[in-house]
């Protein structure tokens, strides 16, 4: 998976298309923020919206995650927020909590997905 920063299009085993949300660079931490549902969901992942705790549930076969909104993740990875009515994850989430394989490409604003 490709994501591109600030650009709505996210490219998925080389077909091209339209994301309901672009990736951006939080400017508070310098960190590339990627839209939860659709690579969770393209990893696999379940995502369930817990609106009086104002926690994504992730669940992928019998393990699941509570992703508290505005509260540091673990290892210093950052905090999820919601913009625009969206979630949005650190990169490092989608690595270290999804385990998938990541690669940012800071000066091309280019984000790369690789499930494992």
């Amino acid at each position: 998976m490709r994501l591109y920063v600030d650009n709505p299009v996210v490219n998925i085993n080389g077909i091209s298309r339209a994301a309901q949300a672009a990736p951006f660079v939080d400017p508070a931490s310098g960190q590339p923020m990627i839209p939860l549902r659709m690579v969770a969901e393209t990893l696999g992942v379940q995502t369930n919206w817990r609106p009086g705790s104002q926690a994504v549930v992730l669940v992928r076969g019998n393990t699941s995650f509570t992703l508290p909104i505005g509260e540091p993740l673990p290892n210093n990875m950052g905090t999820a927020m919601i913009v625009d009515g969206r979630t949005f994850v650190p990169l490092a989430f989608v690595s270290q909590a999804l385990g998938a394989n990541v690669l940012w490409d800071e000066v091309n604003g280019v984000v790369h997905i690789l499930a494992i």
